[in-house]
């Protein structure tokens, strides 16, 4: 028979859910159920109600628009009231992620969608009661701090002398001695009175523990069950202290009997409940590996999947080349023979076959790059690149084409800004850039190369131009989106040129970005994260390798230290310097040819420039060096400013002013 409590004493549940269906069903359920209900579809209004009608548990929907379940569920428990608030999440989320972060925020368990609602009830009930457990432990702390001497807590005192025991009236009650004369025991406090309370089964084990403690001294301390007269069993638990005569005899035990059985029987609860919820994280647990097997066997699939698509565009590529430049080549000896010149019309039908001819190897070089930088065959070499420099050789390779079209090509970016990048890469993206604003820029039209001023690791290069429409900016960078038109003059382009070069900066941890307005022209941005220059020395002189860090140090630059090579090489391995001074420790180089091969063979260090110092550098040894792919030399005792010119050459550092 189930018993329904009536509405002003039933639970209140409060419901949060942004949709409105879920509400209707989760409340027709409950309140079929026993429990009133209140309902709110976001966070905010969820917050006011938990203020105003303090629910007695919530039922929380993870996924919603305004403040979301997490959000919601951390508000709560910061309220007065919400820390021990039982909180079910209702989610179809299922992965370890998720389920972390509902714990994180406090949830007490959660309820998957679809929903079982014959069961809900039930399941909030059962939550219901272990949360009263809960409160009911903390209850009993609380209690027990005030003082031993409350309802659960009897203290007695057993004489062995004469076998006499003093009782509280507490251990009367725990130990239920009203029964004791029905059963012709004595009332008359003795160990003996006290074993016929104890349960039959636990007689013995009760009386080996005391014999224990008398015999070793040792305090004594453990559980046992009492048999009420009604035939209940409560459970106990004895603390004792033996006290010696000065023969080292027993003679005396003091001690307390507390009543433990509700604590037991919360335990017990507590311990199905965390039954309960080791099995479901068990179940996720091999749910997740399924999981996550059939997510590598797909990604091994993709990836056996995109190799053989690069060997296939490689393939075709290729092929395609080869008999392309042959074509080109025969309609350019075709263009340009003035013994058999071609008529005019013959002349503009090749004009017009070389321009489509070009644009085919522009397009076969576009794919490639494309191919090769996904695949990791084509990875950025980073090296500290003078940015005024490498925007003034874009102009200078672009310069010809800007004039035929009467287009200015302004350089501002300042004298010694350094960027970190791969240089060839880097001005693959400048001239991609830079050739497509000539495209769309008309005669009297201005391209400017500069530094943003609040992006000191950028380039920005912004046109006159006539502009990119809003609803084009989205797919500018992307493969599968055709964004390319033709030119002010007419010109193509093969669409690739700004997805491969937003796939550089990616390839750098960095960015490309555009703003742009029709008529008024667009501004790309070329954005690298900023990087402090790291120098590795390795040195077995402590005050040499501490006066050449103070001078690298002068400069923002950060040092790494090492005293031997192994352990140096090792640091260089795992920080990546930019540079490495190394002292070189054999005038022979005996023990170090083995050291510096293996470093300038190792893919993970060879490109790391490196800079030997040694006070014997004859013609001989350098050529050792040289031949094993050392950068640079440096005399011992150093010279300041030959080290100077290392860093301005190598990591591009501005001299300091006078």
């Amino acid at each position: 028979m189930t018993i329904i409590a009536s509405e002003e004493n039933a639970p209140l549940v409060l419901i949060v859910d942004d949709d409105a269906t879920m509400r209707l069903l989760m409340r027709h359920t409950l309140k079929k159920a026993g429990f009133q209900v209140e309902e709110a579809g976001d966070g905010l209004p969820a917050l006011q109600i938990f203020k105003e009608k303090k629910p007695d548990i919530i039922l929380l929907d993870v996924m919603m628009p305004g403040m979301d379940g997490y959000k919601t569920c951390a508000e709560i428990r910061k309220l007065q009231g919400g820390e021990h608030i039982p909180i079910l999440m209702v989610t179809g989320l299922d992965d370890m992620e998720s389920i972390n972060q509902a714990y994180e925020a406090g949830a007490t368990d959660f309820i998957t969608k679809p929903i079982t609602y014959p069961l809900l009830g039930h399941r909030v009930r059962y939550v219901l009661r272990a949360s009263q457990a809960m409160a009911n432990v903390g209850k009993s702390q609380a209690s027990l701090a005030h003082a031993q001497a409350i309802a659960h807590l009897g203290n007695w005192e057993w004489d062995m002398t004469n076998n006499s025991m003093f009782w509280s009236d507490e251990i009367y009650r725990i130990l239920g001695c009203h029964h004791l004369a029905e059963k012709g025991v004595s009332h008359k406090p003795t160990l003996e009175s006290f074993l016929a309370c104890v349960h039959p089964d636990d007689q013995t084990p009760f009386s080996e523990h005391v014999e224990m403690a008398v015999k070793t001294g040792n305090p004594l301390s453990f559980d046992h069950r009492i048999l009420m007269p009604d035939g209940k069993v409560r459970i106990v638990h004895e603390q004792g202290e033996i006290m010696m005569n000065e023969q080292g005899k027993a003679v005396l035990m003091n001690g307390t009997t507390q009543d433990i059985t509700e604590r037991k029987s919360v335990e017990n609860e507590l311990a199905q409940y965390r039954n309960h919820l080791e099995e479901l994280v068990e179940k996720r647990t091999v749910e997740l590996t399924a999981a996550n097997a059939q997510l590598r066997k797909a990604k091994e699939q993709a990836e056996q999947a995109n190799e053989l698509k690069d060997k296939f565009v490689s393939l075709v590529a290729h092929d395609l080349r080869s008999p392309l430049a042959g074509i080109i080549s025969a309609l350019e000896y075709l263009y340009t023979d003035d013994e058999a010149p071609l008529n005019e019309d013959h002349q503009d039908i090749v004009r017009r076959l070389l321009e489509i001819g070009k644009s085919a190897i522009h397009l076969i070089e576009d794919v490639l790059n494309i191919s090769r930088l996904k695949t990791g065959k084509l990875t950025p070499k980073p090296k500290f690149v003078d940015a005024q420099q490498k925007v003034e050789k874009t102009i200078n390779n672009l310069r010809y084409l800007a004039k035929q079209k009467g287009v200015e090509l302004v350089n501002n970016v300042p004298q010694g800004v350094r960027l970190f990048a791969d240089i060839a890469l880097l001005g693959e993206v400048i001239q991609n850039l830079a050739s497509n604003a000539i495209k769309f820029c008309k005669k009297g039209d201005v391209i400017n190369f500069y530094i943003p001023a609040d992006r000191p690791t950028s380039i920005a290069v912004k046109d006159t131009g006539v502009g990119i429409p809003a609803e084009n900016l989205p797919k500018l960078f992307k493969i599968e989106e055709k964004t390319s038109t033709t030119g002010t003059a007419g010109e193509k382009g093969t669409g690739f040129g700004l997805p491969f070069s937003q796939d550089i900066m990616f390839a750098h941890n960095g960015s490309l970005t555009v703003e742009s307005e029709l008529g008024k022209g667009t501004t790309f941005f070329i954005n690298l994260p900023p990087v402090t220059p790291e120098v590795l020395i390795i040195d077995p002189t402590i005050s040499e390798r501490t006066a050449l860090k103070q001078l690298l140090q002068h400069y923002a630059i950060h040092v790494l230290e090492s005293d031997d090579k192994e352990t140096g090489f090792n640091l260089a391995e795992k920080h990546q310097p930019h540079l490495i001074f190394c002292d070189l420790t054999d005038p022979d180089l005996q023990g170090d040819i083995s050291a510096l091969t293996q470093f300038k063979q190792n893919p993970a260090t060879k490109e790391i420039s490196l800079v030997m110092m040694s006070n014997l550098m004859d013609e001989t040894i350098l050529n050792k060096l040289v031949n094993m792919g050392v950068d640079d030399f440096l005399r011992k005792p150093l010279d300041n400013g030959e080290v100077i010119k290392r860093l301005e050459t190598i990591l591009l550092i501005n001299p300091l002013p006078n």
